[in-house]
């Protein structure tokens, strides 16, 4: 596996974030493996900007458990909306998976200095449990989308009209449909 299927994606920009993209990234880490995903994620994780936040949202998504339960939050700054009052309704916050799609629940991050993603590999070299199988999404995107904002963790995040538009856009560009 190369990078490259982690180049593509947008970051922690909701408003770009591409959930077929991620799909992709994620399925390539779990077919190489554990070592060699581990391997990759850092190499990307070591530059900086969108390369270094696109190979930490993939290991958020690639290693969802660990020996010791969900992964640990991530300590990324202040999101623009606030991660669940109930840590298990999006474990993998600020990703929620629905029907197997990822979606990215915040627009983006306000961050007060520079992030040190390292913790998150440390954790996935010592504890963390690589996906037993690809991410094989069932539903159409919107559908999965429609049922994520209709579910009630989701509408307990607070979100307006314009984040829900956000993770529309998502959907569409997942399904291949532009705008």
């Amino acid at each position: 596996m190369t990078d490259s299927a982690l180049a593509v994606l947008a970051g922690f920009d909701g408003h770009r974030h591409d959930p077929a993209a991620l799909v992709r990234a994620v399925d390539e880490l779990v077919a190489a493996g554990k070592p060699t995903a581990l391997c990759v994620l850092r190499e990307s994780a070591a530059s900086s900007g969108p390369c270094a936040e696109s190979a930490v949202l993939a290991a958020r998504v690639a290693f969802p458990h660990s020996r010791d339960g969900s992964p640990p939050p991530l300590a990324l700054g202040a999101p623009d909306v606030g991660p669940p009052e109930d840590p298990a309704a999006f474990a993998l916050f600020p990703v929620a998976l629905q029907d197997a799609w990822p979606f990215l629940l915040v627009g983006g991050y306000s961050v007060g200095g520079e992030s040190d993603f390292g913790a998150i590999f440390d954790w996935i070299e010592r504890t963390g449990i690589l996906r037993e199988r690809p991410l094989r999404p069932s539903a159409s995107p919107e559908s999965a989308l429609e049922a994520l904002i209709a579910s009630d963790p989701y509408r307990q995040l607070g979100t307006d009209a314009e984040h829900d538009e956000m993770l529309r856009a998502q959907a569409r560009r997942a399904a291949g449909v532009s705008g």
